[in-house]
């Protein structure tokens, strides 16, 4: 909006004063020069007594204190007046003649394009260094069809007569300047308002986000504390069904138990990761190491899970490629990305897991063939307990914390995931981390 405004106002002065200086050139033609004609026809006598016959093709200078007529006198024609004034008895912003704002003067010039003489109702402050160009320019391109310029902030345009040709000036160095004093002072006001503006918006969103923030503290607090209180009964409940299977081993209502217990385990480890890790208390613990043979360990024991699902597992990892990170973080990138294809494709599928390192970086790509992932779906899918499947069935099992967990170590270490997929026929995750 201050924009908009100041724009605006900029916008109109320079509209403003275009359109003036152009009224005024228009009544330089149709008085030859002058200010205004006399009533009776006779051309105005300007303060000082007529001007006499040019000598050498400049008019002489009127003496001091002599001012350009104001039109106000008897004889004169009456000035028009602005919009409001036949309201208020006044112009309103601009209360003098457009000739009252600006200085102008006329050249004669002969058909050969040399300046004859020069018309002013006042006494000028130019002389041939700014009369010869003007009258050139205004010739060179009369000739070439245009007709009108700017030269040095003194606007003219110039039309053909039966003598030769006429260039009306008006000089809108004052009105540049003034344009020029506007967009400073604009954009000077834009610019403290802005300030203002946005340490207003600073303060006021504290203020405003205030209660979301200490609740989204108590929220992460309260996983905290509620995953590792968790974790001592799921010990007990895991301890007691040892011991009733070293007795009752054949019981599937404990197996059931037993299973459901390691999965609530599990559940309540991924939170108290991520509770840590939204408070900035996971620290990294960097060595160097082969990624290769590392990612190579992690995905080898999936191969019998593989055989009995009748899929089929690809490797194309190269021998050596060393990276300062994390080593036991990013096995749990990489079992989650393949445990992921995994549940996500069907009998028959490929699995695909890829090492490579290019420009300092490092790269592991998990691609599968099968069921893919949904577009809509793609930039939800490393949210917390988000599922693609709409029903949130458990058929896969997990908790639909996985990739958000490996999302969280990958930005730990400073690179980027991302997922891929045509729906339907294949999905692929890419893990991308530097190489310190």
């Amino acid at each position: 909006m201050l924009f908009l405004i100041f724009g605006s106002i900029n916008l109109y002065f320079h509209l403003f004063y275009n359109e003036q200086a152009e009224e005024v050139l228009t009544r330089l033609f149709d008085t030859d020069g002058h200010r205004r004609p006399m009533p009776d026809g006779r051309m105005m006598i300007p303060p000082g007594g007529v001007f006499p016959d040019p000598a050498g093709g400049t008019v002489p200078l009127l003496p001091d204190g002599v001012m350009p007529p104001t039109g106000a006198g008897p004889g004169f024609m009456q000035e028009e007046k602005d919009f409001g004034s036949a309201f208020f008895g006044r112009t309103i912003l601009f209360p003098h003649d457009k000739f009252d704002l600006y200085d102008y003067f006329s050249l004669v010039i002969d058909e050969s394009g040399e300046k004859k003489s020069v018309i002013s109702d006042y006494r000028l402050r130019y002389d041939d260094d700014t009369f010869i160009p003007i009258t050139r320019e205004s010739f060179k391109s009369y000739q070439q069809g245009k007709t009108n310029g700017v030269y040095n902030g003194i606007r003219w345009e110039i039309k053909k007569t039966d003598t030769g040709y006429f260039t009306a000036c008006v000089n809108m160095q004052n009105a540049i300047a003034m344009q020029m004093w506007l967009l400073r002072l604009t954009m000077g006001l834009y610019a403290v308002c802005i300030l203002i503006s946005f340490f207003l918006a600073v303060l006021l969103s504290k203020w405003a986000i205030a209660p979301v923030k200490e609740a989204l503290a108590e929220q992460k607090q309260f996983i905290a504390d509620a995953s590792h209180e968790l974790k001592t009964p799921i010990a007990v409940i895991g301890a007691n069904v040892d011991v009733l299977m070293s007795s009752m081993p054949d019981s599937k209502w404990l197996q059931y138990i037993r299973t459901e217990n390691e999965r609530l385990s599990q559940l309540v480890k991924d939170l108290l990761y991520l509770a840590h890790n939204d408070s900035g208390r996971i620290k990294l613990r960097k060595t160097e190491f082969n990624l290769c043979e590392m990612v190579e360990s992690v995905v080898l024991p999936f191969e019998s899970i593989v055989y009995e699902q009748g899929k089929t597992l690809e490797m194309d990892i190269p021998e050596a490629i060393t990276i300062k990170a994390d080593e036991t973080s990013l096995k749990e990138v990489v079992i989650v990305l393949v445990d992921n294809a995994l549940k996500n494709s069907d009998k028959g599928a490929v699995i695909r897991v890829t090492v490579w390192q290019s420009a300092g970086q490092r790269f592991i790509k998990v691609f599968n063939t099968g069921k893919g992932i949904l577009p809509d779906d793609l930039g939800k899918i490393f949210l917390r307990f988000y599922r693609s499947d709409s029903s949130r069935a458990r058929n896969t099992g997990g908790s639909g914390l996985g990739l958000s967990i490996a999302q969280s170590i990958v930005l730990n270490h400073g690179g980027s995931i991302k997922a891929d997929s045509e729906y339907g026929k294949w999905a692929e995750f890419t893990v991308k981390l530097p190489e310190r």
